[in-house]
């Protein structure tokens, strides 16, 4: 398969509603995030195959913390520093093979630019969350994650 025609591009003010929606439709964890969000949308031949969000990271993640080698107090000056990917939602369109790793890795490269853009801030790490129950994770380490350890869940 082709991935030539992917673009990725961040959702319009306009579009936010309609990107809510489609989120709440097909995500199982619906729609919702944490503090000031970059909305991205992902287009194959201008039909949208997927969604993610990006925004404020987990407030404390002790398996982040060991892996940074942060402390209490580098944590608090640092963590405006990392973005956490809260959302990724692969649309009926974009069941296609290596197409989410693709368009989350195009994601991954322009999110320092434009978060500096939109928040003042320089990115020095992006977090996500699985749950191993609903999969093993092949999307984000074909995007370029590491896999750091397990936390407590909520």
């Amino acid at each position: 398969m082709s991935l030539v025609g992917l673009e990725v591009r961040l959702a319009a003010p306009g579009e936010v509603s309609g990107f809510s929606t489609l989120l709440a439709a097909h995500h199982y964890l619906g729609s919702r995030g944490s503090g000031p969000l970059l909305r991205y949308i992902a287009c194959l031949d201008g039909q949208p195959v997927m969604l993610a969000t990006f925004g404020s990271a987990a407030r404390k993640c002790h398996p982040r913390e060991e892996f940074l080698g942060w402390d209490d107090e580098q944590r608090a000056a640092r963590l405006s520093s990392v973005a956490g990917n809260q959302r990724l939602c692969v649309l009926p369109a974009g069941r296609r093979h290596n197409l989410a790793s693709a368009a989350l890795a195009v994601m991954l490269r322009r999110l320092p630019a434009d978060h500096l853009a939109a928040f003042g801030q320089h990115l020095v790490a992006v977090e996500t969350f699985t749950d191993p129950a609903r999969g093993p994770g092949t999307v984000y380490a074909a995007a370029g994650f590491t896999r750091i350890g397990l936390t407590a869940g909520y």
